[in-house]
């Protein structure tokens, strides 16, 4: 084989792994692989109504049927630590159940920026999608973020099984952030 021939094919062999590298680039993240609940950013426009969704990816045990958001950090203790979140920015108003969940329980304190709840799934579990729909009014547009202690949490799998090993993706509240990130 000639050089030159020898040079074509090496640059070719080249180019195909750099290009092969780069497009890695441009690919969408993979997406978890561990169990997940996650709380998302709030979306809606200051001065308006806002929206954070409470969703799971990959719950064992043939998904997620019930979650707690709130529960006593020291047993006997009468503290109860849910999500938390800044009051002057915004207060929710609503929970709602999603692909059928119901809220069997609530307790709302915009007062402290705290909210609390149960919801269950009294059919099959949820392995992947949303659970909850907080619903409240956006009142500023200050950055913060929403806070959760994974000891304040409770998941239970559709056998009734705590499900203890899982990540917690927690959002926050971009300035003046709305849907189709228009703001």
């Amino acid at each position: 084989m000639s050089r030159l021939k020898l040079k074509a094919l090496m640059l070719g062999g080249l180019i195909a792994v750099i290009g092969m590298f780069l497009s890695n680039c441009f690919l969408a993240p993979p997406s978890p692989t561990v169990a997940t609940l996650m709380f998302s950013d709030l979306v809606g426009p200051v001065g308006g109504q806002g929206e954070v969704k409470v969703s799971v990816v990959n719950m064992p045990g043939g998904g997620l049927s019930a979650l707690v958001v709130g529960s006593e950090s020291v047993p006997g203790a009468e503290d109860w630590l849910g999500l938390q979140y800044d009051p002057a920015q915004f207060q929710v108003t609503e929970l709602r159940g999603i692909n059928g969940f119901q809220i069997l329980a609530t307790h709302i304190d915009n007062l402290m920026g705290e909210v609390r709840f149960v919801a269950v799934k009294p059919t099959k579990g949820v392995v992947d999608g949303d659970v909850v729909l907080m619903v409240g009014n956006r009142l500023g547009g200050a950055n913060f973020e929403f806070q959760v202690q994974k000891a304040n949490l409770q998941l239970l799998d559709a056998n009734g099984n705590s499900i203890t090993v899982y990540n917690v993706a927690i959002g926050q509240a971009p300035p003046y952030y709305v849907k189709g990130g228009r703001g």
